[in-house]
């Protein structure tokens, strides 16, 4: 409620929490920077909200949001004495999916998602979603029976309307989306994505009719889903991404694909894990571990296994990291378990581990050790994964700066360069702007001024 002398919504939430001004300013200014917004907020704005001056949009839904994760439960700018009917309509808020979901719901939220971001490249583009750390909207996986088996049967005679074509193209479609990404990054293509997703694919699952078409359908719509949330991901546009992994998710309950949900889990613990909350990316990680080993048991995928532990100890080495790197033996007897077969969780396993690992270790403070993984995550790149050999690089440079090897790190940003002018990832670009600012401080060094030079021109 706002009245004549203030906004007592607001001051009654600053008092639940025991914020300060300044408190709360820096906590919206962390929500807008995950929604790729630079805002600078401090106590004097907070102040000015609290006598009736309504912040502009979308930050009324950053404040929001950052009273969400502060109290644990969900804040809309309403509660907190922002109403606006318009941005209501628009707010792009994350449905909460129920836990047994159903179909036509999911349908409804995978057709709206992928026509709002097509929406949103428009000339009069739509809020952004914001990341929120407190949703869980992916539905549990039904336990074993009752009505949703752990893997798709063998191959099936797809009949109806919608059948076996649209399943071998939508198939073809999800190898081609997979090498783009991993190659390219998030950036490339990823509008091409979600136009093959409300085009081809809505069509289908809406006209879909015969029951083991649409399983066969809804599971690789699911990985086509997570590739676009991926997408979304790596060019850094997280509620967007949160988004897609939430449908997929869903639509992963829908096809009984077992190994595509947990993928789907893994992929939402990075990316909290990616943006410090840990909590979240922990919670992510168990929960599809506890699914995985519930209903496939011994004989579920080894490598999927290694891959969610990996995720799982990234995600307690920001606590515990020496507890964190107990885990590591585990992960290397399960990926020498999976012998190469993880070709169809669409990841390279070798890079994938490497990666994982090496983010253990640094938690631990064991850089040298940590640059050895990254540097074997290089080595495991194939030669058109220009985006994933660019990330092990960079961290790469990151860690030799870190411990004072400025020659080291000029030497793995300079090998890289070629790699980088073919990809096209935010998630990339940021990391390298992270390397810059440590090698700023290094530049009385002719190299280094070169190599700020170097790094200036590609942005």
């Amino acid at each position: 409620m706002t009245g004549p002398e203030g906004n007592f919504a607001l001051r009654a939430y600053l008092d639940k929490t025991g914020w300060t001004h300044g408190q709360l300013a820096r906590a919206v200014n962390a929500v807008a920077a995950e929604a790729g917004a630079r805002t600078s907020y401090d106590r004097t704005a907070v102040a000015h909200w609290l006598t009736g001056t309504r912040p502009r949009q979308p930050v009324r839904r950053y404040v929001g949001e950052a009273f969400s994760r502060k109290l644990g439960r969900l804040v809309t700018p309403d509660d907190l004495g922002f109403p606006d009917a318009k941005e209501a309509a628009h707010s792009c808020e994350l449905t909460l999916i129920p836990r047994q979901t159903d179909y036509a719901a999911t349908v409804r939220q995978f057709v709206r998602l992928t026509r709002d971001d097509l929406a949103s490249a428009g000339s009069d583009p739509l809020p952004k979603p914001i990341y929120q750390a407190g949703a869980m909207a992916v539905p549990a996986w039904p336990r074993p029976g009752v009505g949703v088996p752990g893997r798709l049967p063998g191959k099936t005679c797809l009949n109806g309307p919608v059948g076996s074509r649209e399943l071998a193209a939508a198939t073809a479609m999800l190898s081609m989306f997979r090498q783009l990404q991993s190659s390219f990054g998030g950036g490339h293509a990823r509008l091409a994505v979600v136009s093959y997703l409300h085009t081809d694919v809505s069509d289908w699952l809406v006209r879909v009719t015969d029951e083991q078409a649409r399983i066969a359908l809804c599971a690789v719509a699911a990985a086509v889903a997570n590739v676009a949330g991926f997408m979304a991901f790596d060019s850094l546009c997280h509620g967007l991404a949160q988004r897609y992994f939430s449908v997929a998710g869903a639509l992963a309950v829908h096809g009984r694909a077992l190994d595509g949900y947990a993928l789907t889990l893994a992929n939402l613990s990075v990316q909290a894990g990616y943006l410090g909350h840990a909590g979240a990316a922990k919670t992510h990680a168990i929960r599809a571990l506890t699914a995985l080993e519930r209903t496939a048991g011994p004989a579920a995928h080894a490598g999927l296994r290694a891959v969610l532990l990996a995720r799982l100890a990234a995600a307690e080495a920001t606590t515990n990291p020496e507890a964190a790197v107990r885990r590591l033996p585990v992960l290397r007897s399960l990926a020498g378990a999976a012998s190469g077969d993880s070709a169809d969780l669409g990841i390279n396993l070798g890079f994938d581990l490497a990666f994982f690992t090496a983010l253990v270790y640094e938690a631990a403070g064991r850089f040298d050790t940590a640059i050895d993984w990254l540097k074997v995550g290089a080595q495991n790149c194939a030669r058109r994964e220009y985006r994933s050999r660019c990330l092990a690089a960079a961290g790469t440079a990151r860690l030799y700066l870190r411990t004072g090897r400025v020659q080291a790190a000029c030497h793995a940003i300079r090998s890289m360069m070629d790699d980088y002018h073919r990809v096209r990832s935010a998630r990339l670009t940021h990391a390298l702007s992270d390397v810059r600012v440590q090698l700023a401080a290094h530049r009385g060094n002719e190299r280094v001024r070169g190599m700020l030079d170097q790094l200036g021109a590609v942005g």
